[in-house]
């Protein structure tokens, strides 16, 4: 290994000539070390792994010009001692910033994914600089210095998009937990009244049934806030009778809102593979929502068939319209109320984007139509044969 030189700054042009001329092999080269470093745990492409680093490169060279033009000004130091003072290090080009929110989104990555990634670039650095005998103290202390400093920006970044989306979890399950504790309220109203329905098995079973649901809620959330990278929600598929289901749901609605529900379900059984806990949301949150924005006095509908080899769900309702040009944005987490009133509830923005996950999750796809004369539809289309009992996967919320 070569020596390393306190040369002051008669190297400092060649340094950044080099990067600039080997930028991309240095990459590559960097992208082949933490591929076989990681190993299977994280499935990227070279070009997902090396998006936004190049600019980890460029504030490099940045940092080097500074220092380089400011030569004439640096007060002259006994040999061994660094002239080069780390002062206010700026990413220019957001690169570290960039690179934690994107790594953020991947799933099996963790903060110290991130650090080794930095650590192997500046190994790479490094090396790269020894090998072309330019690596002087200060050249050194630069590169440690702005690797550091990408590396706190990028893991700030990464930490707190982890902790954004699980407040959008905790936020998801606040929302759709509102059902089951409303039918709670109001059965045990009734037997504070000593009402007839009391002395009924239906009763205690309706109970159970929504303090099952609030239990599966918050065993959910748990289970998704352990993952990881906090960038998304399990789901776990399994045998069951989508037209059973699909009146059990619609018989709690009926329960909730009244006679305003209007049902059109298929009367066969629907065999189909599925995670009943997380479709079970789905569906209350498109409930919900459509009593929430439907006109006070509209009903609403819950139409589903079977049509060739796909599930057809729809939840339909009149009221105010969506415009056509939100029609994607409200899908997106805590969009709704720049889409629509703004004294409008924002958890709307927070229950489409769990649906539209939860759906994509099943291998399907919801979308939404709305005008004036036809209503509002939510309309979900899932494969039947896509995954078998036991299967799970891990989807997130964009």
């Amino acid at each position: 290994m070569n020596s390393i030189q306190t040369s002051g700054h008669s190297m400092t042009l060649k340094v950044i000539d080099l990067l600039k001329s080997h930028r991309l092999s240095l990459i590559n080269q960097w992208v082949r070390q933490v591929k076989e470093e990681f190993g299977k745990e994280v499935s990227l492409s070279d070009a997902e792994f090396a998006n936004h680093m190049v600019y980890i490169i460029d504030a490099l060279i940045e940092e080097l010009l500074t220092f380089y033009h400011n030569g004439d000004n640096v007060r002259q130091l006994p040999d061994g001692d660094l002239n080069y003072d780390e002062g206010e290090i700026q990413d220019t080009k957001l690169g570290g910033k960039k690179h934690g929110k994107q790594r953020a989104g991947i799933n099996a990555y963790n903060a110290d994914k991130i650090y080794w990634e930095y650590t192997i670039l500046r190994k790479v650095l490094v090396e790269f600089l020894q090998k072309q005998q330019v690596l002087d103290i200060d050249h050194l202390e630069i590169v440690t210095c702005v690797i550091e400093r990408c590396t706190r920006e990028s893991m700030a970044v990464f930490t707190e998009s982890l902790h954004a989306t699980q407040r959008k979890l905790l936020g998801t399950v606040v929302h759709d937990i509102r059902s089951p504790l409303y039918v709670i309220s109001m059965l045990g109203e009734l037997a504070a009244e000593q009402h007839s329905i009391v002395r009924t098995p239906a009763f205690g079973q309706r109970i159970n049934t929504a303090a099952g649901r609030i239990s599966a809620m918050l065993e959910d959330m748990l289970q998704t806030l352990s993952v990881e990278s906090g960038q998304g929600i399990e789901i776990n598929f399994d045998d069951g009778d989508f037209s059973g289901f699909l009146s059990s749901v619609a018989e709690d609605a009926v329960n909730f809102y009244g006679e305003r529900v209007k049902l059109a379900l298929p009367d066969n059984e629907i065999a189909y593979v599925f995670d009943e806990i997380i479709f079970r949301r789905v569906l209350e949150n498109l409930i919900s929502n459509a009593f929430k924005y439907g006109g006070k006095e509209e009903n609403v509908t819950i139409f589903a068939k079977k049509e060739d080899e796909h599930i057809v769900v729809e939840v339909h309702n009149f009221g105010n319209p969506i415009e056509k040009n939100h029609w994607e944005e409200i899908f997106k987490y805590l969009k709704s109320s720049d889409a629509r009133n703004e004294k409008l509830n924002r958890s709307w923005g927070i229950g489409l984007a769990f649906v539209k996950s939860a759906v994509e999750g099943h291998g399907g796809e919801v979308t939404v139509s709305s005008s004036e004369e036809l209503g509002t539809c939510f309309r979900i289309v899932l494969p039947k044969n896509q995954f078998r009992s036991g299967d799970s996967t891990l989807v997130k919320i964009e």
